[in-house]
């Protein structure tokens, strides 16, 4: 059966990055098209929306998939769909175009910022085991280490679970954040990572940002 529109599934939240994403595939439809897009709910609007994505995909009527990392995502690459991923946990998916952030570039960045602004006390606030964190850090230590200066690195508690229970983790980043010398720039490794600092900054009555930024 002849399809004229090209039916493409969406698999993606709706942060400032992957409100980006989508943006730059609405244009593309639009110069390239007719496109025809199914998105995804979040799960809490659908119900079983898993299985509504493995049924969609076993129809034979999805031509591509655009995601970030869903869940089952091996049960995706098997349909053998083609499809571009943003990897959020790997830096690549094997079967898929893979969108690769440039993570030493983003480090590097935060550092020029930070250098710019004329701080001369720095830390970074990372996510353990994450790898674009990693890196991220990385980068954005030895740029500060290129101008001379030291770099203080969060260590988050390492039992298990603790780093995703805030109550928990929380007195352990207001000391840490009290330990630095002021004033501070800090770099977070993403916007849920400076939300977190932010309320602990509040916490400890840390002003910012004119003792941490």
């Amino acid at each position: 059966m002849f399809r004229a529109r090209k039916v493409i599934l969406l698999i993606a939240p709706t942060r400032a990055f992957d409100r980006g994403l989508l943006q730059g595939i609405a244009r593309y439809a639009n110069e390239r098209g007719p496109w025809t897009f199914y998105r995804e709910p979040p799960h809490y609007q659908s119900i079983d929306w898993k299985k509504k994505v493995t049924d969609r995909l076993g129809s034979g009527q999805v031509d591509g998939i655009i995601m970030r990392e869903p869940e089952r995502i091996e049960e995706i690459i098997e349909r053998k769909i083609p499809g571009i991923c943003a990897p959020v946990t790997r830096r690549t998916i094997e079967g898929f175009i893979n969108i690769i952030i440039d993570n030493d570039a983003v480090g590097t960045m935060g550092a020029e910022h930070l250098l710019q602004c004329g701080f001369r006390h720095f830390a970074f606030c990372g996510i353990q085991r994450i790898y674009w964190s990693d890196k991220r850090s990385e980068a954005f230590q030895r740029r500060i280490a290129q101008a001379g200066f030291p770099c203080q690195v969060y260590e988050p508690p390492q039992a298990e679970g603790v780093q995703a229970l805030w109550e928990k983790e929380e007195p352990v980043l207001v000391s840490w954040l009290r330990s630095l010398p002021k004033p501070a720039g800090i770099m977070t490794c993403n916007d849920d990572r400076s939300q977190l600092v932010l309320d602990a900054c509040h916490t400890a009555r840390i002003h910012v940002p004119s003792e941490v930024a």
